[in-house]
């Protein structure tokens, strides 16, 4: 700063202060260090300023006689004339790199521990700045970069490439490939130049990374989240028991994409024909052309096929690809196979499913599910979008009719567990032990109005927060701050969430409390705080019976009845002294029931099970 607290450039600021350097010139991205600050401007122009030390300004050998700082913005002449233009810069605690709209990486100041990437030989402090050329000559383009207090990460730009020949020439997406170098302390392994990492990254394109202070995150092109490294206080997104994360683990609390959750799971079906079992459904080859790749039924009444995802799942959408071959006789319908499957039910339950086959089977197994969907028009994979909210373990394919049941392929996407994600991942900051992850905004009305209600629903409070931003102006207008007409989403799996838990255990007191101010619905706080200020009941207070009159709570009240019943007639009162007499009674009273029990039997013979007599042996 050239103007800061009492015109000292090296006091602190207390409050945002204009750089006033660089206040004529648009500033493209900045980036702060641990004692020092840099940005490149609209112009792809790269300043440094703050602490010289380590050479993390990287302004040469004038600072490595003595220790130096620049307390205003100065220009470093990264690249010579006709070079490619500067994209980013990113600052560590006692180094510096910035990237190039060509994909060139230059890295400079403090290399103790390999964070500067430039090999074994790089390992002193670089006082100017020095390319990576070990990436560049194995063509990788360094799209963005991230410099930590002992390691650097870089990822490289995504681009289009164009594959195949002829009619199989399609545009593919590659890129996004990460590299490490640093610290064994943070990296799991001491990497003194840019190594790829690989584990569950292998397989996703990244677009964004950033280095903490001990560890490191990742951002996919999917929107997923990756940490690894130090979990001081959780910042890995994973229980503290975890200490240290070698690779790069995906934390499922904010994001996961829906994977197919019925691939290789146990699955079974009414019957059989040909050998072909139920697992061919969920071997993951949707290839219907033959018989031989497609599960098959005898021709069953309301034939039923049924896979278990293994535990309760957040179901977004299941996919049912169609048997696609056609008979061999010309005279026969061309659809003969495919429309067997028509029409049918597409369902899913949180209990298992019966085994019966026919009769009521159907209605039996709709009436147990907790969504399902009816398919009548042939396609060659039928979609079902299921509602949101869903959860469930079990999910069965059953026909109406009489006849096989074949199919090749049934895909269940989702994300095991009950609740759903927090939403897709846009970037992430790490810091000293901790993690920022910011979610992308909704843009489909439907998400917006899902959000909305979620929150007010639980807490109205946050209705007031929403108000002021103009995403959520309309829903405010239709909702509100909620009210009885709005019915819980929160909710899932069959467990009510928290709120509901506390307005059915106080719903009586509850229902006494006044409104808020206009009529309002009551916060959190609001309803705590009058919940403890509410008249306590007296000493002598009798609670309230609550009569279950379902037909489940009568069922259960009058076995209840008939057994108290039952109770009075056999018990009598006894005094200590009628033991003797109470024990020869019921000697005699079980001779004579033996007695009665050997009676002869009525000429007919055996009774018949309705008889007076059944069951007597």
């Amino acid at each position: 700063m050239d103007i800061t607290e009492n015109g000292d450039p090296r006091a602190d600021a207390t409050k945002p202060t204009v750089v006033q350097a660089l206040a004529s010139t648009p500033v493209l991205t900045a980036a702060c260090g641990y004692a020092h600050m840099a940005c490149v401007t609209t112009s792809r122009d790269l300043y440094v300023w703050g602490s010289a030390a380590s050479g993390k300004l990287g302004l040469g050998l004038a600072a490595k006689e003595e220790e130096c700082y620049a307390s205003l913005p100065v220009h470093l002449p990264l690249r010579p004339q006709n070079r490619p233009l500067l994209r980013m810069v990113s600052c560590g605690a006692a180094h510096t790199a910035a990237t190039t709209t060509d994909g060139e990486l230059y890295v400079w100041g403090c290399g103790d521990g390999g964070r500067l990437g430039l090999g074994r030989e790089g390992l002193a402090t670089h006082w100017s700045p020095k390319r990576v050329d070990p990436l560049l000559e194995a063509g990788h383009k360094i799209g963005e970069v991230s410099c930590g207090n002992a390691h650097t990460l870089a990822v490289t730009t995504i681009e289009d490439v164009w594959t195949g020949d002829g009619t199989n020439r399609m545009k593919e997406k590659q890129g996004g490939l990460v590299f490490a170098a640093g610290s064994a302390s943070v990296l799991g392994a001491f990497h003194p130049g840019f190594d790829r990492v690989l584990g569950e990254l292998a397989t996703v394109q990244a677009v964004q990374v950033s280095a903490g202070f001990a560890h490191s995150a990742v951002v996919t092109a999917d929107g997923e989240l990756y940490c690894w490294g130090m979990n001081d206080d959780g910042c890995c997104a994973m229980h503290t028991k975890e200490r240290f994360l070698p690779e790069p683990t995906l934390a499922s609390c904010i994001y996961s994409r829906p994977g197919n959750l019925a691939l290789a799971r146990p699955a079974r079906q009414s019957s059989c024909y040909g050998g072909l079992d139920a697992h061919v459904g969920v071997d993951g080859n949707c290839d219907g052309s033959s018989p031989d790749l497609c599960t098959s039924t005898q021709q069953d009444p309301q034939a039923w096929w049924e896979v278990d995802l293994g535990d309760f799942a957040n179901i977004h959408v299941i996919k049912i690809w169609n048997r696609t071959d056609e008979p061999a006789d010309k005279t026969m319908a061309r659809d003969k196979y495919s429309s067997r499957l028509l029409p049918c039910w597409l369902m899913v339950s949180q209990k298992p499913y019966s085994d019966e086959v026919g009769g009521g089977s159907l209605i039996n197994a709709l009436g147990q599910s907790v969504a399902r969907h009816q398919f009548t028009r042939e396609k060659r994979c039928m979609v079902w979008n299921v509602p949101e909210n869903i959860s469930a373990r079990y999910v069965r394919l059953q026909l109406e009719g009489f006849n096989f049941l074949h199919f090749a392929q049934l895909e269940v996407f989702g994300i095991i567990g009950v609740q759903g994600s927090v939403g897709k991942c846009s970037r992430v900051v790490c810091g000293k032990h901790c993690t920022v992850a910011i979610i992308r905004p909704l843009s489909d009305p439907s998400d917006v109005n899902r959000v909305y209600k979620r929150a007010i629903l639980a807490d109205a409070q946050n209705a007031d927060i929403l108000r002021e931003r103009e995403t959520f102006a309309l829903e405010y207008d239709k909702y509100g701050r909620g009210g009885k007409d709005i019915e819980c989403i929160i909710c899932t799996g069959g467990q009510k969430c928290e709120n509901c838990l506390m307005k059915e255990r106080f719903g009586d007191e509850l229902k006494d409390l006044s409104l808020g101010a206009g009529g309002r619905v009551l916060t959190l706080d609001e309803m705590a705080e009058m919940l403890l200020d509410a008249p306590k009941p007296p000493l002598n207070f009798t609670p309230k019976v609550v009569v279950d009159n379902s037909w489940a709570g009568k069922l259960a009240q009058k076995l209840a009845k008939n057994k108290d019943e039952s109770g009075g007639k056999k018990g009598s009162k006894v005094s200590p002294d009628d033991d003797q007499s109470v024990a020869t009674a019921s000697s005699k009273g079980s001779k004579k029931s033996k007695r009665s029990r050997s009676s002869k039997k009525p000429r007919g013979g055996p009774c018949a099970p309705d008889a007076p007599g059944a069951g007597w042996t």
